[in-house]
Parts: structure tokens; C-alpha cells; sequence
């Protein structure tokens, strides 16, 4: 997945929210300006802005962050590969952390 890729699926989960980017900026205390980037695919979020904007979508954008970050893909696979139905758990395992666990798994396989 490239990041337009991450872009458009941002882009769905925000409208299906029923939220304008305007809306989302501000709740991220960014410009709209930047958060359009992520949209675009210009750039992926921050850790600490991709697990804000999970809760405010109230969507799993771990998993769409792993796929979209061909770094984060050879680290994963340079570790071992993950049977689907334990990527499953931990994908679900994610989803339920408060945000500031979130930012911490993120921190912890951006550094790797």
C-alpha cells in the first residue's frame, strides 16, 4: 500500500465520520493544510498524530500505517513472519490500547 493509498482510506474513514478536514485539524490542533497532506499521500502522520487520529475516527489506521511504510514492512519481515491469525490479534490487541499505549508501540516499531 502506497501512502495515496493510506490517503484515501484516511479520506473514507473521515467522511464516513461525517467530519470535514477542517474539523479534524482542529481536534489535531494542526492546519488544515497538513492534515490535507496526509490525505494526499504527500506524507504519513506522526506516531503520536496517527494514534490521535484513530480515536477521532474511531478506525484501526495501525494497520493501514504497517502497510503504507515500506520501512516498517522490512522490519517486520526482517523479524519473521507473522501468521495471519496472530497479525489478526495483535491488530485487535492494538485497537483496544488507550492512546498513549499507542504511541508507545508506535515509537517502539518506528525505532526499530
Amino acid at each position: 500500500m502506497s501512502y495515496e493509498d493510506f490517503g484515501l482510506r484516511l479520506k473514507q474513514f473521515r467522511r464516513h465520520q461525517k467530519l470535514t478536514q477542517k474539523d479534524i485539524s482542529k481536534l489535531l490542533n494542526i492546519s488544515r493544510q497538513a492534515y490535507s497532506n496526509y490525505e494526499q499521500g504527500r506524507c504519513l502522520p506522526p506516531p503520536n498524530t496517527l494514534a490521535d487520529l484513530s480515536c477521532i475516527l474511531n478506525a484501526n489506521l495501525f494497520i493501514l500505517f504497517i502497510q503504507s511504510s515500506s520501512h516498517l514492512n522490512l522490519c517486520l519481515s526482517k523479524c519473521h513472519d507473522i501468521p495471519e491469525e496472530e497479525y489478526k490479534i495483535l491488530v485487535d490487541m492494538y485497537s483496544r490500547l488507550p492512546i498513549d499505549r499507542r504511541i508507545q508501540v508506535l515509537n517502539f516499531i518506528l525505532k526499530k
